[in-house]
């Protein structure tokens, strides 16, 4: 208990626990405007143990960062990718969402496949502007582990 009035206590985290943190952060960066940041989370996420049956919330996410930007061909290939990992498994929807966000899907890999494209981008085309507003600060984690599997320490928690 002191350890916690103090400011000292013990912080774990896991991978998992740190893919959603990137994967919910891309979001907000995406919202923002800032897209290559908002990448980088999506990637960063997807290397870690980000939950298989959201992928596709990642991928869809990735395919507008790359529209924002003008990237078609890489949009493309990552609307593709958020169709194909809707078959995982564990993959949860019920049958008419699922393909309600399979359609919707289908309309931004046929929008960034062809003259659509600017559909994608708000109409205008891909735009370049970065965050408007409030940033989000970075944050920095080095992970040490603490022989437990998949559990590690912040370095400011000792």
């Amino acid at each position: 208990m002191q350890k916690y009035k103090t400011g000292n206590g013990f912080l774990s985290v896991t991978f998992s626990d740190l893919s959603i943190l990137y994967g919910n952060r891309s979001a907000a960066l995406f919202h923002l405007g800032d897209f290559i940041l908002a990448q980088s989370d999506i990637d960063s996420a997807l290397q870690l143990t980000y939950p298989a049956e959201l992928h596709f919330k990642l991928y869809e996410r990735s395919g507008r960062c790359f529209a924002k930007q003008g990237k078609a061909p890489e949009a493309s290939r990552r609307f593709q990718q958020a169709i194909n990992s809707l078959s995982h498994p564990l993959v949860n929807l019920d049958p008419e969402k699922k393909e309600k966000v399979k359609g919707t899907l289908a309309k931004l890999l046929k929008a960034s496949s062809g003259t659509g494209f600017a559909f994608i981008c708000g109409g205008s085309g891909p735009s370049t502007t970065t965050a408007k507003g409030p940033s989000i600060s970075l944050f920095s984690v080095k992970l040490t582990s603490t022989g437990r599997s998949n559990s590690y320490n912040s370095p400011n928690s000792r």
